[in-house]
């Protein structure tokens, strides 16, 4: 795992970074347009816990990739930086993942050092994750409830609508950004 600075960011993983993203919002419209498969998921975390992670690691491992980006986005301009708030890190040495600490109080976002696939984290309990059909079918399998996040991130916001007046302009639109042929009703239930 390697620290980067600000300067080494640009120079390095900037580039891979806006291949996967075209903002630093997981309530915008996050993903370039050449990422083929997106989704969303909730409840989720700040941090990508141990059976998410392996599934992860393992659905870009078929990729034939070897390591991923790790980048606070909230963060102070870099002349106030006082620490490393992007890593390189390795999938042999994934477990120094979670000894990080602070990013994972802050929206952040993981991304492939090839530009493939990414996830950014909300500070609002999801995440959105892109990447070719093939690595998001295989991570979304791996998860417990799978096929339901999107249906329950849909169902607590229009509980948030019902009770606090909430408006759900916000999520329409990422709702039709990473969904834009419209929600598979594979991922709806039939209940």
């Amino acid at each position: 795992m390697r620290a980067l600075t600000e300067d080494e960011f640009e120079r390095e993983a900037k580039r891979v970074y806006e291949q996967v993203f075209n903002s630093t919002s997981a309530f915008e419209m996050p993903f370039v347009a050449s990422i083929p498969a997106r989704a969303i998921l909730f409840p989720i975390h700040y941090i990508m816990e141990k059976p998410f992670r392996r599934a992860l690691m393992k659905a870009a491992k078929d990729l034939n990739e070897e390591s991923f980006y790790l980048s606070v986005l909230e963060r102070p301009p870099a002349e106030k930086q006082d620490r490393a708030y992007h890593w390189h890190i390795g999938f042999k040495e994934v477990d120094l993942y979670e000894s990080l600490g602070y990013p994972f109080v802050l929206e952040n976002a993981i991304y492939s050092d090839r530009g493939t696939w990414g996830l950014m984290f909300s500070h609002e309990g999801h995440a959105v994750i892109g990447g070719p059909e093939n690595f998001l079918e295989s991570v979304i399998k791996a998860l417990p409830d799978g096929m339901k996040h999107v249906e329950k991130f849909i169902k607590y916001w229009k509980g948030n609508q019902a009770r606090f007046g909430s408006d759900l302009e916000w999520v329409r639109k990422l709702l039709n950004h990473v969904y834009p042929d419209g929600i598979p009703k594979q991922l709806l239930s039939t209940r």
